[in-house]
C-alpha cells in the first residue's frame, strides 16, 4: 500500500519526507475508508485523506534516527489492513575549528585543525577555504604556508564537514603580527661598561 518512501534513505535531518500510498476495498468507496499513520502506536501528523482513487500524498519531517511508520486502513465493517516502512534520518554532523599558533608572527605557518563528530559514526570529509583580510584566496588545504603571510594580516578559515548526507560549517580567524626581539640600546651598553670599570 505504501509506495513512498521506499526505505532506501537515509534522509537529511529536517528534510521533508514524501509519503504516497494507495488504499482500496472491495465493498467501500476509497474516500470513505478510515486511514491512520502512526509510529509505535502514536498517531503521526500525516495527511490521512484519500482521494476518489484511494491515493494519499503528504509530507512529514522526523528527528534523526530510524523510524518505523505504519499505515492502517479500516473499512466500515471494522476490517483493517496495515503496511509499514522504515524511514532513516541522518543526524547533521558537528564541527569546530582552531588555528595554530593562536598568536602567529611572521615566519609561522598557519595550521587549522577541525574536530568533527557524527552521531551515527559515518565517515566525515572536510572542505577548507581561507580568506586574507576578508578576500577569498585559492588555498583549499588546512595550512597557509608562512611565505603567503605578512604581518598585520587577518586570516580566516572556513571548514565544512560532510557525512555524505548533510553538512555543517565552522570558522575562526587569527591576526599575524611582526616578530620582534628586545634589543639593548648602545647608550645602555656604554653605561654598563663604565660602571663595571
Amino acid at each position: 500500500m505504501i509506495a513512498k518512501p521506499d526505505g532506501s534513505g537515509p534522509y537529511r535531518d529536517g528534510e521533508p519526507v514524501t509519503f504516497e500510498a494507495s488504499v482500496t476495498d472491495v465493498e467501500d468507496a476509497e474516500d470513505t475508508l478510515f486511514v491512520a499513520w502512526s509510529e509505535g502506536g502514536v498517531p503521526l501528523s500525516i495527511d490521512d485523506t484519500a482521494d476518489d482513487y484511494g491515493v494519499l500524498t503528504s509530507t512529514a519531517s522526523f528527528a534523526a534516527g530510524t523510524h518505523v511508520v505504519t499505515l492502517t486502513v479500516t473499512d466500515a465493517d471494522g476490517a483493517s489492513s496495515s503496511d509499514t516502512v522504515h524511514v532513516t534520518v541522518s543526524a547533521t554532523p558537528t564541527v569546530s575549528v582552531s588555528i595554530a599558533p593562536s598568536s602567529p608572527v611572521t615566519g609561522d605557518d598557519l595550521v587549522a585543525t577541525a574536530t568533527g563528530t557524527d552521531a551515527e559514526g559515518d565517515a566525515l570529509s572536510y572542505t577548507w577555504l581561507w580568506s586574507q583580510d576578508g578576500a577569498a584566496t585559492s588555498l583549499t588545504s588546512d595550512t597557509v604556508p608562512a611565505a603567503d603571510t605578512d604581518r598585520g594580516e587577518t586570516w580566516t578559515v572556513w571548514v565544512q564537514v560532510s557525512n555524505g548526507y548533510s553538512t555543517s560549517t565552522a570558522q575562526t580567524d587569527v591576526r599575524s603580527e611582526e616578530h620582534t626581539s628586545e634589543l639593548q640600546s648602545p647608550d645602555h651598553l656604554v653605561c654598563r661598561l663604565l660602571l663595571e670599570k
